[in-house]
């Protein structure tokens, strides 16, 4: 049980740290709507930067969920279902958050290349940069600790 606990912490801290970055990205994504330039920019752009602060404000309310989930439904309880359901918020926001990101990265290159091709290329490269390091990296890990497991085991037995 002691395991579990552990694990939900881990779960817990991880999305307390996620929140306090999302929220620091919230706040510069509502910032832009007041700047004095932001009219110049093209319409499409304009949307483009309002869909950022939709998957921002997404993934802020997934990574919000997993608190109160613990304290309403499972009443402060750590089960392994409440484990399960904050990896599944976090896993959520995570695919949110980079799209967020890369919709402030093309108007950004939009703005200072008045390309729509290089806008859109730079975005692109940012989401999948942020997902392959998010995810690739974590993948990448768990299919080295599953292809030493066997191994595990085996001495395991060999040695009784």
């Amino acid at each position: 049980m002691t395991q579990l606990r552990h694990k939900v912490k881990n779960a817990l801290d991880e999305a307390r740290t996620l929140i306090l970055c999302a929220q620091v990205l919230l706040g510069f994504q509502f910032r832009a709507f007041f700047e004095q330039r932001f009219e110049t920019l093209p319409l499409a752009t304009r949307w483009v930067e309002m869909a950022g602060l939709g998957f921002l404000l997404v993934a802020t309310v997934l990574l919000f969920m997993p608190a109160a989930f613990h304290r309403v439904v499972e009443v402060g309880e750590n089960t392994e279902r409440f484990h399960r359901f904050t990896g599944g918020m976090l896993v959520a926001a995570m695919v949110s958050l980079p799209l967020g990101i890369a919709a402030d990265v093309f108007v950004v290159v939009r703005k200072f290349t008045e390309s729509i091709e290089w806008s859109v290329i730079s975005a692109l490269l940012s989401l999948f940069m942020a997902w392959g390091l998010w995810f690739g990296v974590t993948l990448a890990r768990k299919s080295k600790d599953a292809r030493r497991q066997p191994h595990r085991i085996s001495e395991a037995r060999a040695s009784v």
